[in-house]
């Protein structure tokens, strides 16, 4: 399910959120579907317990996914829409950004550059 990379400099939690979101988003992980056990991430990707909980937590607060008694956790129904409003914040803060570069002199072309390539990396 998740292809964690230790020696990234992305933390592990930080790996399995956006893994998971982007299950969510492309459909792999519907509404109502039970993510895997923390027990099983962690012994499957040689990951601490914990790790995975701060993932799951993360994801919790986010709207992704719920707890649900001692069954496990699960898909959120608006989980999509949760993760389309955490990237729209994500969006604004990205407005900022490009006014910061554009002010320390870098041209328009190579703003859009990069942000074209980087979509275009998606594919």
């Amino acid at each position: 399910m998740y292809s964690i990379d230790p020696l990234s400099t992305v933390p592990i939690y930080e790996q399995i959120v956006g893994q998971s979101e982007k299950l969510v988003l492309s459909g792999a992980l519907e509404a109502g579907t039970q993510f895997p056990s923390v027990r099983f991430v962690s012994v499957k990707h040689s990951v601490n317990s914990r790790t995975v909980l701060k993932a799951y937590s993360v994801l919790s607060e986010r709207g992704v996914i719920q707890a649900d008694g001692t069954r496990g956790y699960f898909v959120c129904h608006d989980a999509s829409e949760q993760i389309k409003n955490s990237r729209q914040n994500e969006l604004d803060g990205l407005k900022e950004t490009v006014k910061r570069i554009a002010t320390a002199g870098i041209a328009k072309d190579r703003i859009l550059e990069s942000v074209e390539q980087a979509y275009n990396e998606l594919n």
